[in-house]
């Protein structure tokens, strides 16, 4: 499939009209998605070089759950567990995107 296909697909499977202009509430559906497999990581990532603020995006998210991981403590381990994949989906698409962008 095509780059301007895949994005295209990623596009309508995320709900998203404008990859430049991505909100957070569209970068969470994304990452949802992600985590549940139905968004690839290749599909993600191939979508990063054309969301502007895509760094943002993510640091904010990042944010959010350190704030969900600070009021969760050690009682709540199922939010600690949600809050862990997100995370590592998280890391899984920034180190692919790395390396697609210096292979």
């Amino acid at each position: 499939m095509q780059q301007g296909q895949e994005l295209e697909q990623f596009k309508e499977t995320a709900g998203i009209q404008d990859l430049a202009n991505v909100s957070s509430k569209e970068f969470a559906k994304i990452e949802k998605l992600a985590a549940e497999d139905q968004l690839s990581q290749e599909q993600v990532a191939g979508a990063v070089p054309h969301i502007p603020n895509f760094l943002e995006l993510q640091k904010e998210s990042i944010q959010k759950l350190e704030a969900v991981i600070e009021k969760a403590g050690t009682s709540q381990q199922t939010a600690l567990d949600i809050v862990r994949t997100s995370l590592e989906t998280q890391l899984r698409i920034l180190e692919h995107s790395t390396n697609t962008e210096s292979g």
